[in-house]
């Protein structure tokens, strides 16, 4: 089968996808990996047999439509879906529903889900035929097994990790407080509660970063490791810790990388403790900083966490940071609180996901090809839309892309280097003793050659 997984943030999502892509050419499969801003150009050049998509949101909704009438099977392997929320948009309730009364309930043929709790609400609605429900998992776990660990290194070690969420408060792509709040509201929470929640994030933001600076001059023979969430701008950090000689700001790399590397994390609601718990790094909760409206956001972050009420018993909490962490049992939170999110950490959900994948294969065959990659991959799309997708068929998409991220600095982090597909690659096959790599390149064109964006890993 010739199978395409999208991805949307490389430095979080692309470790995972070759993880997946190397269990689907060790079975004889081709795998692409395709950059989310141009699938709707590449996946029409492809001839592909499935689809793996990032999410099933409004924002994707008439791509899929379009992907389906090019006979091409979906299946949805949602990357945002791990902690969710306790209302909103990201809910598990109102994503199933939505997915249950909007056309991806005829759309979709699969659905891979993280962990239990969600698939069991999308079992017991009915969203979709159980034989579309896929519990397995997601890859770039994979990497926090004992197999797979190894592979997890940094540039630094033994630093105090301090990670930041506080992306509504310090937005990296929007420019005012009111397009952030505005986010939240068509993402289905009520504007007064959004108002709030936007004022919560940005005290215990300017908290958090007071109690980082008061750490570092009380523990100056340590170094702090401040890293931003994604979505958050570096600058502001950078700003308030420019005069500190052990604190430093580092938002590159994948965090589990950053993680498996350092001595413990510091947050607050930060999704990463449960990856933290996963490494058997403890993660340290500033409970004293929390409010009842984000803690009601998403509960398990505290739940999994270590949690300090006050200064005081966060020094003595790193001070002791050794004992501390061997009285803290890891596998208990695991089991307790994250295994039903995340299911079973035994680095083999790439592998359970192939085996659904396969079950698939019969019926296939894609009608696509390069008029549906002039239309953007939609029935009716937009001017700009089908100008891209001109580009990107003249130029091919690998240079059209690079044109685009020249112009919008936002897009330089989701261009994905094949040379760094081919390194990884390599790494995995290494741990898993493989006698062979697979051949890593670019996609190209059908009619006239000329380099695509996605990446084409396959066995000659």
């Amino acid at each position: 089968m010739r199978i395409g997984i999208i991805v949307d943030h490389p430095k979080r999502d692309l470790d995972g996808i070759i993880m997946l892509s190397h269990e689907l050419t060790s079975r004889g499969h081709t795998a692409f990996i395709i950059p989310n801003y141009e699938q709707a150009t590449d996946i029409p050049l492809l001839d592909l047999d499935i689809i793996v998509v990032n999410f099933a949101r409004p924002a994707n909704l008439e791509l899929v439509k379009g992907y389906v009438k090019q006979n091409i099977k979906v299946v949805v392997m949602d990357t945002e879906a791990g902690i969710m929320t306790e209302q909103g948009g990201n809910s598990p309730n109102q994503l199933s529903q939505y997915v249950k009364d909007s056309d991806y309930s005829e759309l979709l043929s699969g659905y891979i889900f993280w962990g239990s709790k969600l698939y069991s609400v999308f079992k017991d609605n009915n969203v979709l035929p159980d034989s579309k429900l896929f519990l397995t998992g997601l890859p770039r776990f994979d990497f926090t097994s004992a197999q797979w660990r190894k592979l997890l290194t940094h540039n630094r070690n033994n630093y105090i990790l301090v990670n930041c969420n506080f992306q509504i408060a310090n937005p990296r792509f929007m420019s005012s407080a009111d397009s952030e709040i505005e986010t939240l509201v068509q993402a289905g929470w009520d504007k007064e509660y959004s108002e709030q929640l936007y004022k919560d994030f940005l005290i215990t933001m300017r908290q958090v970063t007071k109690i980082t600076g008061r750490l570092a001059k009380d523990f100056p023979e340590e170094i702090f490791l401040v890293r931003p969430h994604p979505f958050e701008d570096t600058e502001y950090y950078r700003k308030e810790f420019e005069t500190y000689n052990n604190i430093v700001v580092d938002a590159e790399g994948s965090v589990l990388n950053v993680i498996n590397n350092s001595k413990c994390i510091i947050h607050l609601n930060c999704g990463t403790s449960v990856e933290a718990v996963m490494l058997e790094k403890l993660p340290i909760s500033l409970e004293v900083f929390n409010t009842p409206l984000m803690n009601q956001l998403s509960k398990l972050p505290s739940k999994v966490s270590f949690p300090v009420e006050n200064y005081e018993q966060l020094q003595k909490t790193l001070m002791n940071l050794e004992k501390t962490t061997s009285e803290f049992d890891f596998n208990e939170v695991y089991n307790s609180e994250i295994k039903q999110w995340f299911h079973l950490n035994d680095g083999r959900s790439a592998k359970r996901i192939v085996d659904r994948l396969e079950s698939m294969e019969e019926e296939m065959g894609s009608i696509s090809g390069v008029v549906w990659s002039l239309k953007a991959s939609r029935e009716k799309a937009r001017f700009i839309q089908i100008a891209q997708s001109m580009l990107g068929n003249i130029l091919g998409s690998k240079v059209s892309s690079r044109i685009r991220a020249y112009f919008q600095s936002s897009r330089k982090d989701k261009l994905i280097e094949v040379g760094a597909v081919a390194a990884r690659m390599v790494e995995i096959c290494s741990v898993a003793n493989s006698n062979k790599v697979p051949c890593v390149e670019h996609s190209k064109h059908p009619m006239h050659g000329v380099k695509l964006s996605s990446i084409k890993i396959s066995y000659k």
